[in-house]
C-alpha cells in the first residue's frame, strides 16, 4: 500500500511538471460563461469515452438523479435537482481562449467524506487524447481533495463509479 501510494504521487509530481511544459494553463470555477453551453453539453452529456462506463454511470444516475444544466446571470452550471451538488469546472486557459474541458460533480454525503458522482474530461485530454500528458483527472480530483482538507471534518474523497474507492485527504493529496 505504501508504495502504491509513493508511486501515485510520483506520477501526479510528474504530470504537474508535464502540465508546465504544455503551455496551457488550468482555471477552476463552479460556472462558465453562457456562451459555452454547447461545449458543457457535448463535454458532460455527449462524451464519447461514456460506453466505457455506461454501467456505472446509469447506476449513479438511479441513485443520485438525472443531472441538468442551469443558467442564471449569463452563467451555466450542471447540478442534479435532487440533490445539493456542487459543480467544479477545469478550463483551458490559452492565448486564444478560454474554453471548459472538464467537469465533476461532488457532494458532500456524510460528515467526512465529499463523493464525486460525475466527472467528465474532454477526449483530448483523456488518457489516451493528444493533451494527456496534463492529467486532468487526477488534476480535477486533487482539486475536490483541497476543497475538502479545506472543509471541517473533511477527510475523504470517494469516487461513486467506484463504490469502495476512497481516497484520504492529507498533506500529499
Amino acid at each position: 500500500m505504501i508504495s502504491r501510494v509513493r508511486t501515485r504521487s510520483h506520477r501526479m509530481r510528474a504530470a504537474t511538471k508535464r502540465r508546465h511544459l504544455t503551455g496551457v494553463r488550468f482555471v477552476f470555477s463552479a460556472t462558465v460563461p453562457a456562451s459555452m453551453r454547447e461545449v458543457v453539453e457535448i463535454l458532460f452529456f455527449f462524451n464519447p469515452r461514456q460506453p466505457l462506463l455506461r454501467s456505472p454511470i446509469a447506476e449513479t444516475v438511479r441513485r443520485t438523479g438525472i443531472p441538468e444544466i442551469f443558467e442564471r446571470h449569463g452563467r451555466v452550471w450542471i447540478d442534479v435537482p435532487e440533490r445539493a451538488m456542487q459543480c467544479l469546472f477545469v478550463s483551458a486557459l490559452s492565448q486564444e481562449a478560454c474554453h471548459p474541458v472538464g467537469v465533476a460533480l461532488f457532494e458532500r454525503q456524510t460528515f467526512d467524506v465529499l463523493t464525486i458522482s460525475h466527472l467528465a474530461v474532454n477526449p483530448d485530454y483523456a488518457s489516451q487524447g493528444n493533451n494527456r500528458s496534463a492529467g486532468l483527472g487526477v488534476l480535477l480530483i486533487r482539486k475536490i481533495g483541497e476543497i475538502a482538507r479545506s472543509i471541517r471534518g473533511g477527510t475523504r474523497v470517494q469516487m461513486q463509479y467506484r463504490e469502495d474507492c476512497f481516497l484520504r485527504v492529507g498533506d500529499g493529496f
